[in-house]
């Protein structure tokens, strides 16, 4: 009995192992290093670049200085994209998570050859894109280095670049970069929950493989407790037969 629970437990661990393992190589494969996220782009510190242009959405006329003392996220794409398109998820994540007096949220299409206004607007109603979107026609995209989609900047409320990515970036990397400038505000959440801590979800697998381990001591101190019990048993069985057979015998 106990040879085989031996048995169960090296079997177990060796499979918890192969399934974590297999599940961080792909985690890796599908993730930039974290040194290439934000190459080509300009550098923290810098200010923002001035630009007037016409909001597609409302056709109102705004200036990046309009929304000074606010936190800005400025994000780019075309409708074409379709890796954006799997990052708008995590922009809306980041819209529902803050209030419009917290964060300002402009989108950027980079592609004022193809894309017109009636398709940006249809594109925007689809995606629920509800946040300032503006069609590029005086070089943004190259002031800021853009090569690639999905790109965005966050900046403080004194204009000034705090953070920027390249690639595809999880909502609760953005949440924490905009609550860093906030000032102490307070977010406004929606959804009722807080971002996941980094420890939780870089060491997730550990805390599996440890509840592993807890259901497999636990099954075998049943398990012994049962034989031990079952042992106890046949032991008293075995001694009230022998004391019957004796009693039998010099009656």
């Amino acid at each position: 009995m106990m040879k085989k629970s031996i048995q169960f437990i090296a079997v177990t661990i060796l499979l918890s192992f192969i399934v974590t393992s297999a599940v961080n190589i792909r985690a890796a494969n599908n993730t930039l290093p974290e040194e290439n996220l934000s190459i080509n782009l300009i550098p923290n510190g810098n200010a923002g670049m001035p630009w007037t242009l016409k909001e597609v959405m409302t056709g109102q006329t705004m200036s990046f200085s309009s929304f000074a003392g606010k936190v800005i996220l400025l994000d780019f794409f075309r409708t074409t994209a379709e890796p954006y398109i799997t990052f708008l998820e995590q922009l809306r994540d980041v819209r529902a998570q803050f209030s419009t007096s917290e964060l300002i949220m402009i989108s950027i299409d980079t592609d004022s050859a193809y894309d017109d206004e009636a398709m940006i607007k249809a594109f925007a109603e689809e995606q629920n894109m509800a946040w300032f979107i503006f069609i590029d026609t005086i070089g943004i995209q190259s002031h800021y280095e853009i090569i690639e989609i999905p790109a965005f900047y966050l900046f403080n409320s004194d204009q000034k670049v705090v953070f920027s990515r390249i690639g595809q970036t999880d909502a609760s990397i953005i949440i924490s970069e905009v609550n860093k400038h906030l000032d102490g505000a307070q977010t406004t959440s929606n959804t009722g929950s807080e971002p996941i801590p980094d420890f939780w979800v870089d060491n997730w697998y550990w805390f599996v493989i440890g509840g592993v381990f807890i259901i497999i001591a636990v099954s075998i101190s049943v398990q012994r407790i049962r034989v031990v019990s079952h042992n106890k048993k046949v032991h008293q069985q075995k001694s009230e037969d022998k004391q019957r057979n004796y009693n039998k015998r010099y009656r």
